[in-house]
């Protein structure tokens, strides 16, 4: 339940916003926000959509992923009030 119980989409901005700017992408966190809730294939074109006449878009995505992944293998931060929900839950 990534997006809800942990904070990967802060992870996922920062790189985002890192390797955009590798790509001289502006404007990239709008982008990323129209995203959030969305499944890939949905996410995938809206980057399509926003920076294909840009970059190359899989390129993007693929350094996006490689710049994301070491940071997933640190802790991911679990969003505020997840322990105090789950244990009302639990209760």
């Amino acid at each position: 339940m990534d997006g809800l119980l942990l904070d990967t989409e802060r992870m996922g901005l920062e790189a985002l916003l890192h390797v955009g700017g590798l790509h001289g992408l502006v404007d990239i966190e709008a982008a990323f926000l129209k995203c959030v809730g969305h499944r890939q294939p949905d996410s995938d074109a809206i980057f399509h959509r926003e920076f294909g006449a840009f970059t190359d878009v899989e390129k993007l995505l693929a350094d996006w992923s490689t710049h994301l992944a070491p940071m997933y293998e640190q802790a991911i931060p679990i969003k505020e009030g997840v322990f105090e929900m789950l244990s009302k839950l639990k209760a």
